[in-house]
């Protein structure tokens, strides 16, 4: 009989040893085949980047096979790719919902979770000490750094760490809005529920800054409240499709205030497009596969696939810089870093979206 087990046959950990076997042993296509055994044979060898290609390749072959899928899951998070390393567990998973090894899968994905959180928050301390570094544009790029700290969903590091005294857009509430921007983009409505009140200048602090009254003060909060509750809707009403959720959220919109009527019209009339339209599943597995790199189109992950590469480039000025030590002192490599680590957490959101809305909808039939 061919070998066809995960290569966690040369992980030390017993427990992994036993919990972490593929639950499909069935014969593969034979182009499949040929590169899956190539792709153990790497991994026996923990050459993870070349297990990761002859199994990326095998996929291709046998696109929703179980085993496939789960070595391509442990072999990216081995080779130090956690977010497509979690997307293709997540679609084992998909795939085998019944798994015996279940638990230990979702284990696996949340050690890679944490991984990649300490990556992230890596990055962003590398881009908070580049902007310490600087004389004239110091205060705004940290301020950039609390804003993606904030994103990346550090909310109390970048309270913790925001420079003080630079007016209204430089306050708590200003970063709950990056916040929560980003866990409405992340589906987690319940923190946006329970945040949106943050959302706010301190108006007794902040009035007559910059000569601006407390109302103008106040549709800058109402401003920044219906951008996350919009966010919000759209999550609702096209990945979760929670229909109820989604108009509910429309309602805040609405006692907001500050949108005209013809808006909250449309949007209600939007929705209404989506319960006609969309009202099918998503179907689980191919919608981790559409998140997953390396397959028909670039997705939002890809930025996991060379972050070394990615973080030398953010050293470097862009091509055809004539002046590198005012862009060094502008912020560029601030900039640069913070970009990376948008686009790890634009990632991160998706995949954290995707979970949460294949949850609710399998909870909730009459999504159906």
């Amino acid at each position: 009989m061919r070998k066809h087990f995960l290569f966690a046959i040369i992980i030390s950990c017993v427990v992994l040893l036993v919990g972490l076997r593929a639950q499909d042993t069935s014969a593969l296509p034979p182009e499949a085949q040929k590169e899956f055994d190539r792709g153990l044979a790497a991994a026996e060898q923990k050459q993870w980047d070349l297990a990761v290609r002859h199994f990326a390749d095998a996929q291709k072959s046998a696109r929703t096979s179980p085993q496939v899928l789960f070595n391509l899951g442990l072999a990216y998070g081995k080779a130090g790719h956690l977010l497509p390393g979690i997307v293709w567990l997540h679609a084992y998973l998909a795939a085998v919902p019944q798994a015996a090894n279940a638990d230990a899968v979702r284990k696996e994905i949340t050690r890679l979770e944490v991984a990649q959180e300490a990556i992230t928050a890596s990055i962003i301390q590398q881009a908070s000490d580049a902007a310490s570094h600087l004389e004239m544009m110091r205060l705004a790029r940290l301020e950039d750094v609390c804003e993606m700290q904030a994103a990346s969903g550090d909310l109390e590091g970048a309270i913790r760490n925001q420079p003080q005294g630079r007016g209204i857009y430089e306050t708590k509430g200003h970063l709950w809005e990056h916040y929560l921007i980003s866990k409405a983009m992340a589906g987690d409505a319940q923190a946006v529920l329970d945040g949106l009140d943050k959302v706010r200048p301190d108006l007794a602090v902040q009035s007559g800054v910059r000569g601006r009254t407390s109302d103008e003060i106040r549709e800058v909060e109402n401003t920044a409240k219906c951008i996350v509750l919009n966010h919000l809707f759209h999550y609702q009403a096209e990945d979760a499709k929670d229909w109820d959720g989604a108009s509910a959220t429309i309602d805040k919109i609405s006692q907001v205030g500050l949108w005209p009527e013809t808006s909250i019209r449309t949007s209600r009339e939007s929705l209404d497009s989506f319960r006609k339209f969309s009202s099918n599943r998503w179907d689980a597995l191919f919608r981790w596969l559409n998140l997953a790199p390396g397959q028909s189109q670039p997705t939002v992950c890809d930025i996991d696939l060379d972050l070394e590469t990615a973080l030398r480039q953010a050293l470097v000025p862009p091509v055809g810089t004539t002046d590198v030590s005012s862009w060094r002192e502008d912020g560029g490599i601030v900039r640069n870093l913070l970009d990376v680590v948008d686009r790890r957490t634009q990632c991160w959101n998706t995949i954290q979206a995707a979970d949460r809305a294949l949850a609710w909808q399998a909870s909730h039939p009459l999504t159906k």
